[in-house]
């Protein structure tokens, strides 16, 4: 009989440890997407050489996962701030115009992006 006694509570605590897990990964009442500021590089600026892009990135809850984009290609993925990629500008056309777009999710998966342009220049270095 202690057995089973032992092998119930065994259970029990398994179903009460796999609701504590399951409840809560994400918040259904977050319907905030979260919020970017692309720092760096600043929109319209002329860079070159090696480029910082710089994101901030605030949630209400908390933010899941950032992507960073230029020119519509997907550059980095991360889940962690700083939000931080350096690009290399080195073999672009002089003078041409690039968008980088940076978007983020929360657990809610609710999204949200910032875009901005730059013309890369060969002599900003």
């Amino acid at each position: 009989m202690r057995i089973t006694n032992a092998v119930f509570a065994l259970t029990l605590g398994t179903l009460g440890l796999a609701a504590a897990c399951s409840s809560g990964s994400s918040n259904p009442s977050d319907g905030s997407a979260p919020q970017i500021q692309i720092t760096a590089p600043l929109a319209g600026a002329t860079v070159g050489g090696q480029v910082s892009i710089d994101a901030n990135v605030v949630d209400d809850f908390q933010v899941d996962v950032v992507r960073i984009y230029v020119d519509d290609v997907l550059k980095s993925t991360q889940f962690t701030p700083p939000f931080h990629y350096l690009w290399n500008t080195s073999s672009l056309p002089d003078n041409s115009t690039h968008t980088i777009k940076v978007d983020a999710m929360d657990l809610a998966k609710n999204l949200s992006f910032q875009t901005i342009s730059v013309t890369v220049s060969r002599g900003t270095q």
